[in-house]
């Protein structure tokens, strides 16, 4: 059962919600601002430019549409997040998988951490922190959703380990050299890694067909749904 919180323990439990909330999304428009800034034409490729001539678009509105796609994730993740808050904040899970999908949408995209770091040199090593916290977020959501409670148990020792990983090779231009060259030396991981990841994408099926309550399954599918949509719209338009 998914407990629910009431009195002082939902105060601080919704303090803590808008507090984390508010850090990332802090960081993460910063560096919006900052990738925004820092984008320009000698970025692209002949062949792009010429492409954009042919199709009559300016450079200009071709970098604001790459931010404006940098923007979809956090939009998407934050969104379904706050509806979770907003319907259920008063439950332990809802408030757990809400903010984990906030992490998820700010993780979800590099280029913007990378102009962060490029923009902020002194604040670089905020972002393998954030984006640790991100990827907890991303590699657990899919073990703990809907009811904030790991599926299968063993999920919760491995989620740490994939976030780590992800930090080492997505992150490297955030890292001291004993960071990237740690990465380097564990990039025969990467089978493996990719292998745990799967399980993370299989998890719900796992959980809908052998644990999940009848109201859980339907939230699951309405989720998987919306992912699977957003996801179409993503590579329909990326």
């Amino acid at each position: 059962m998914n407990r629910e919180l009431s009195g002082r323990q939902l105060t601080v439990a919704r303090g803590g919600w808008i507090v984390f909330a508010l850090l990332l999304t802090t960081l993460h428009l910063a560096g919006q601002v900052a990738f925004f800034r820092q984008a320009n034409a000698s970025d692209l490729m002949p062949a792009q430019l010429q492409g954009l001539a042919e199709m009559g678009v300016s450079v200009p509105v071709y970098l604001f549409f790459n931010v404006v796609l940098l923007l979809f994730f956090p939009v998407f993740w934050g969104g379904m997040g706050l509806l979770i808050l907003w319907r259920k904040s008063n439950e332990r899970g809802a408030l757990i998988v809400s903010a984990m999908m906030v992490g998820a949408g700010m993780a979800a995209t590099i280029p913007v951490w990378e102009a962060f770091a490029t923009a902020y040199p002194k604040w670089v090593w905020i972002v393998p922190l954030a984006a640790f916290v991100g990827n907890l977020c991303v590699n657990s959501f899919f073990f703990v959703f809907p009811n904030g409670r790991f599926v299968p148990r063993w999920a919760i020792g491995i989620v740490p380990l994939l976030s780590a990983y992800n930090i080492l090779n997505g992150y490297a231009f955030a890292l001291p050299p004993f960071g990237v060259e740690l990465g380097e030396r564990l990039a025969w991981l990467f089978p493996i890694f990719i292998t745990l990841s799967l399980l993370g994408f299989l998890a719900p099926f796992y959980r809908y067909r052998r644990v999940s309550t009848a109201i859980e399954r339907e939230q699951i599918k309405w989720v998987v749904f919306a992912i699977i949509v957003g996801i179409t719209i993503f590579a329909a338009t990326a």
